[in-house]
């Protein structure tokens, strides 16, 4: 059964995509009122000339650490990141498009305009709108239409896109994916319903344009190459294996040409325990492929958290499977949690093949050769975004097929009840899986959106109070020095000079901060110039935001030393290699009027009064200013 081109093709179909698309962004537009946050700073900083370097605007805002030692010295000077970072850092993706596209956000509507983020965020919902009528038209050039309407509702209603269109840097994801969408949309028609020489050929150089576009939005755009491949080994019309490699063409031309680019151009990760780059660390890659990839993939076909930190926040700490399945050694450092988060993907994807095993039989033939082809593409298209750690938002291309599968689950279902199919009483088995599959895509992934919106608008919140109910005059920042001794959000820790320059206040000459995780602090001052911080318990180097910026392994234990552009480092005790013990010591007093000294406390970010040489002071756990919904 093919789609029906009576209601898959003209103004009708795109009506009802259109129609769909707006109520997905309906749906977000908590996204709104979320603001700026993380990245959102640096390229702040990066536009208005604060950020060290150049050469960012209008093409290039996500590079963001570029393999240059002098530079990253300067981003170490800066505080841009923090005192442990790996010295061969190196953190950029080739995104111009999306670059371009913040550039015109800034240029169209200044960051000191009122409302000017409102109206970015605005934007972000403008590219949902077209994500979905781009998926809608793929999906019915593809499928029949009850399943493509159905498999487009799934999509508006995933949870995954509350974060590009919350946070502005990753608005990449619904540029790339996009066109990606349109590619598939156009691949398939040349392939399948052009008959002209001419409009085939239109149709390939539409096609090469739409991945070039893609591509040039992110990293994302591979992800939808993934389908075009998919389509010739599984989908495609019967042709001889020359036709399908030429048919492959149109996609991975460009594909190639924005690999080498991104090799040549230095483009890439490196020096990060999180971010690893297949080409400089392929070992490492594998090792966290195999474990990013299956709950990426759960993900997808359950609609369960990719991130282990947001699925123990989804379902509370106190849920049976934690205990059943973790190991109570290593439940409080994350481990065990990540654990039983494997089990439970290896469990539910066996159960996923065992659910479409069943119901395969109420498909039609060419309603099953679809979904092959668009389930291996969506399972290929994950594997190149493995190189960032799981989380929901890189499931975005990936929901073309995914969305999809349990669209023609459901589907099958409904023909398992009502027909006289065989194998309907092993099918009938399936309607409760099936049922809370249709729940989970669509009101427990609504649900989910609301309170994940609502806990980054929270959030952003808690840190404009930071600065807001602090005991520090917006005017004494100007100019100087500042030393965060403990933080936890990273706009705290590294990004503080950008933020209160967003806000048009006065901008330090530098932020650092010099620990970023929740541990309490004993400071001892040991000379006029020097400072020892020592951990009451825990230490550094143990959670996943410090890792950002140093190989996990690469610890740091006692008596190593060395010195950064303005400060210099001894590790005097460790645990394991990981410090417990540190002295700073500066260039000038610490009594000298260039610094300001600040401790993150509920109370917002408190000056911290030095002590005098031989004394020492508390410096608490660090933490941010309650704020109420309301307010």
């Amino acid at each position: 059964m093919h789609a029906d081109p009576r209601w898959t093709g003209g103004w009708r179909w795109l009506t009802v995509l259109i129609g769909i698309g707006l109520l997905a962004a309906l749906a977000r537009h908590q996204a709104l009122d979320v603001g700026l946050m993380s990245d959102d700073f640096a390229q702040h900083g990066m536009l208005v000339g604060l950020y060290p370097g150049q050469g960012y605007v209008p093409f290039d805002l996500y590079a963001f650490f570029r393999d240059d030692p002098q530079l990253l010295a300067a981003h170490v000077e800066a505080g841009t990141v923090p005192w442990w970072t790996e010295p061969g850092l190196h953190g950029t993706v080739l995104r111009p498009l999306s670059s371009a596209l913040l550039s015109l956000d800034h240029a169209l509507v200044p960051f000191d305009r009122p409302n000017a983020a409102w109206a970015w965020h605005l934007h972000s919902l403008a590219w949902l709108v077209a994500l979905v009528v781009a998926a809608g038209l793929a999906l019915g050039r593809i499928l029949p239409a009850w399943i493509a309407v159905l498999a487009l509702v799934l999509l508006g209603c995933e949870a995954g896109v509350a974060t590009p269109v919350a946070w502005l840097a990753n608005r990449c994801v619904l540029v790339s994916a996009t066109f990606g969408c349109l590619a598939v949309w156009v691949h398939v028609g040349w392939r399948t319903l052009e008959r002209s020489p001419l409009r085939r050929r239109g149709s390939i150089a539409a096609e090469v344009a739409l991945v070039c576009l893609s591509l040039a939005a992110g990293e994302y755009g591979l992800a939808c190459v993934a389908y075009l491949l998919a389509y010739e080994l599984l989908g495609a019309p019967a042709a001889s294996v020359r036709a399908r490699a030429l048919a492959c063409l149109p996609a991975l031309a460009p594909t190639l040409v924005w690999l080498i680019s991104h090799r040549a151009l230095g483009y890439g990760s490196s020096g990060s325990a999180v971010y690893v780059d297949p080409f400089t660390a392929p070992i490492a890659w594998l090792e966290l492929a195999t474990t990013r990839v299956p709950r990426l993939l759960t993900a997808a076909f359950w609609s369960l958290p990719a991130d282990t930190g947001d699925l123990v926040r989804r379902f509370g700490t106190s849920w049976f499977v934690w205990d059943l399945l973790g190991d109570p050694g290593a439940t409080a450092n994350h481990a065990g949690y990540e654990r039983a988060h494997l089990i439970v993907c290896g469990v539910l994807l066996v159960l996923a093949a065992l659910v479409v095993w069943l119901l395969r039989h109420h498909l039609h033939d060419d309603e099953r050769r679809a979904l092959r082809w668009l389930t291996a593409g969506a399972v290929l298209g994950l594997v190149p975004l493995s190189v960032a750690p799981a989380h929901s938002r890189l499931l975005i291309p990936a929901q073309l097929g995914a969305c999809a599968l349990v669209a023609a689950m459901g589907v099958a279902t409904i023909r398992a009840l009502t027909g006289a199919r065989p194998y309907r009483v092993a099918s009938i088995c399936c309607v409760p899986l099936t049922a809370a599959l249709v729940y989970g895509h669509t009101v427990s992934e609504l649900q989910w959106s609301r309170v994940y919106l609502a806990g980054l608008t929270n959030m952003n919140r808690t840190i404009e109070a930071a600065f807001d109910r602090g005991d520090v005059p917006a005017a004494e920042f100007g100019g100087r020095d500042v030393i965060v001794l403990n933080a936890i959000s990273q706009t705290v820790a590294l990004h503080g000079h950008y933020l209160l320059n967003a806000r048009g206040q006065p901008t330090p000459r530098s932020w650092r901060s010099l620990a970023m995780a929740e541990f309490p602090i004993i400071a001892r001052r040991t000379g006029k110039r020097s400072l020892e911080l020592s951990a009451v318990q825990g230490g550094w180097l143990r959670s996943g935001a410090e890792l950002f910026f140093r190989r996990d392994g690469r610890t740091l234990p006692a008596g190593t030393a060395f010195e950064i552009p303005g400060l210099s480092v001894q590790i005097n005790a460790d645990v394991e290699g990981y410090p417990t013990r540190v002295t700073f010591g500066f260039p000038a007093s610490l009594d000298d009027p260039r610094y300001l000294f600040l401790i993150s406390t509920p109370q917002g970010l408190r000056r911290w009064q030095v002590p005098k040489r031989g004394d020492r002071a508390v410096v608490p756990i660090p933490a941010l200013p309650l704020v109420y919904p309301h307010e």
